[in-house]
This record gives C-alpha cells, sequence and structure tokens, in this order.
C-alpha cells in the first residue's frame, strides 16, 4: 500500500532519464515498461535504439516530451561490430542470409574505407527502419516484401576510429549526426571493399553531452526507487527538462516578458536579449529562462526581430 501512494506522486514528473537500454529490448517496450512502474501519465523517446542495439536511450516525462524533436538533433556515438563478408536482408545480424563472401582486404584498405567516411554525405535510409510511409513502418512493409522508393538524406559523419581489426570483424567507434543509420555504414564499408558486411553489434555510447556514465539500467532504477526519499529518487535519477538542448543558444526574460511568453505572445528583442545570442542569424531556435533562471521554453526569433514561443511549458515552478 505504501508503495502505491508513492508511485502515485510522481504521475506529474517532468525530466529525462537517460536509460541504459539492454540488447532485445524495443524502444517503445522500454517506455511502456518505465511508465507503468512510475506511473507516469505522459512518456516517449528521444531516438529510437532497434531492439538488437544496447545504450542510451533518453526516456522523455511530462513536459520534457514536448522537446522529443529537438532532443533528436543532438550529435550521437556509437560503439559498432561490424562482420564482413556475410550479407543480410536488413543490413544487421537479425536479419536472413543473403550471400557469403570471402574476405580478401588487408588492415590497410579497411583503414583507408573507414576514414574516407568523415565528411557530409547522402544516406539513403534503409527498408528495415522505423521511418514511415504513408502511416505505416517501413519494416512493417519490407517484411511483407514490399520496397518502397526513399529519398537520399543528408547526414554528417563527424569522427570515426578504428578500435579492432580481427577478421572478419572490425570494431569502430563513431559520432555522428542526426538520421544515420550506423547499419546502412556497415554496409557502404563492406560494399566498398567488395566484401559486403552487415552490423553485428550496436551500443549507443553517447547523445549530446552524456555519456554510459549518466545512464541507468532497469535495476538500478528499482533499487534507488525502493530506497531513497520521492525528492532524493527524483533529483539523483532525473535531468531537467532542458539537458538536451545544450547546443541552443538562449536568452533571459524579465518578470513582464516572461509571462507575455508563457502565454504565447512574441517578446520584442532589446540589448540585453542579444548579448546572450551568439549565431541567431544562422540559427534561429533558442532557449528562453525566465526572471528566477528557470527554463520557460523554445523560442524563434521572427524577422521583425522578436522571439516567438514555439514550445511553452505548462509549468515553471
Amino acid at each position: 500500500m505504501q508503495i502505491r501512494v508513492y508511485l502515485s506522486q510522481v504521475s506529474d514528473l517532468n525530466g529525462i532519464l537517460f536509460f541504459d537500454k539492454p540488447k532485445g529490448l524495443t524502444s517503445a517496450s522500454a517506455v511502456s515498461r518505465l511508465k507503468y512502474f512510475l506511473k507516469a501519465s505522459k512518456v516517449g523517446h528521444g531516438g529510437t535504439l532497434d531492439p538488437m542495439a544496447t545504450g542510451i536511450l533518453p526516456i522523455l516525462f511530462g513536459e520534457a516530451t514536448k522537446f522529443a524533436g529537438v532532443a533528436l538533433e543532438s550529435d550521437k556515438s556509437y560503439f559498432a561490430e561490424i562482420f564482413l563478408g556475410i550479407i543480410t536482408d536488413t543490413g544487421d545480424a537479425e536479419g536472413n542470409l543473403l550471400k557469403k563472401v570471402k574476405v580478401k582486404c588487408s588492415n590497410e584498405d579497411i583503414r583507408w574505407v573507414v576514414e574516407s567516411l568523415v565528411g557530409e554525405q547522402l544516406q539513403i535510409p534503409p527498408m528495415y527502419s522505423a521511418l514511415k510511409y504513408n502511416g505505416t513502418p517501413l519494416y512493417k512493409l519490407a517484411r511483407k516484401g514490399v520496397e518502397i522508393a526513399r529519398k537520399p538524406r543528408k547526414i554528417i559523419i563527424k569522427k570515426v576510429l578504428i578500435k579492432e581489426i580481427n577478421l572478419p570483424k572490425i570494431s569502430i567507434e563513431i559520432v555522428c549526426s542526426k538520421g544515420t543509420y550506423i547499419r546502412s555504414v556497415a554496409e557502404k564499408i563492406g560494399n566498398q571493399l567488395g566484401c559486403g558486411a552487415h552490423l553485428s553489434k550496436l551500443d549507443r555510447i553517447a547523445i549530446g553531452n552524456f555519456s554510459k556514465g549518466d545512464t541507468w539500467t532497469f535495476n538500478q532504477i528499482k533499487k534507488n526507487f525502493s530506497e531513497l526519499s520521492k525528492t532524493e529518487f527524483l533529483n539523483q535519477i532525473f535531468r531537467p527538462v532542458d539537458a538536451l538542448l545544450d547546443n541552443f543558444d538562449f536568452v533571459y526574460l524579465n518578470n513582464l516578458e516572461e509571462e507575455k511568453f508563457l502565454n504565447g505572445q512574441k517578446i520584442r528583442l532589446n540589448k540585453n536579449h542579444k548579448k546572450d545570442i551568439s549565431y541567431r542569424e544562422f540559427y534561429p531556435k533558442l532557449k528562453v529562462y525566465g526572471y528566477r533562471k528557470n527554463f520557460l521554453g523554445l523560442g524563434m526569433i521572427s524577422g521583425d526581430s522578436h522571439i516567438q514561443p514555439v514550445r511553452v511549458l505548462k509549468s515553471v515552478d
């Protein structure tokens, strides 16, 4: 009975929990599991991980769900194991075998191909992905043998390090922009080496400024939940709503401006605002804080030099 009372008190929580997703669990199942355990009313996630993948999955609670799309814009880092010479229909270890090819490449060939990945490029999303076509996830169509034309998307691979070459396997660490499919990167490496490849392991090790050291397993969450008070639990496990918005410029409002912003009214830019904004002409979205330095939401700088509310928190207390 005592636990039920405690759980009901947590239902109004707002913030981000960095979950250490285990292999075999879908991102949607992770959300459902935590939502049920914490009796939370509104929960989502910021960036799908396939069931075979492990690592950081941001779980967004309450008001944080308003910023799910923005959270996806953060750069991500992965540890990936690539298996050369075996091609599957999904591009990963869970797919059906399509072809085996003898691996003849040298370590020097591998280094050249992997290092050439760095930079801006176009990538066609794989059919086995959560992207939707007319409301249906592509992977569901792929399972029925349906192939849909997909438009290439611009991605940026910012850094790639070879961690180990133990043929037929290669282990790499990769830092990339949003929307990058690592299974497609694995297939590209295999194609350029002339032997094909699939992604055999994937671990998301960082997102934005957060790393695996900031994550919590389900067992750790349950342990802290049973041992700590509500306040201690929330302070220990949860990050603030704006935790994944570090790349945005910011601005502080006075008390009158704060009231207008929270009511959806635009704010005229003045010299006090502009001193905090460094790149507004290139990236017009910015974090908006109140006079108590409390996060209010996201604003957009309009052409008439006003801050237009884009996403506003319901409560700032």
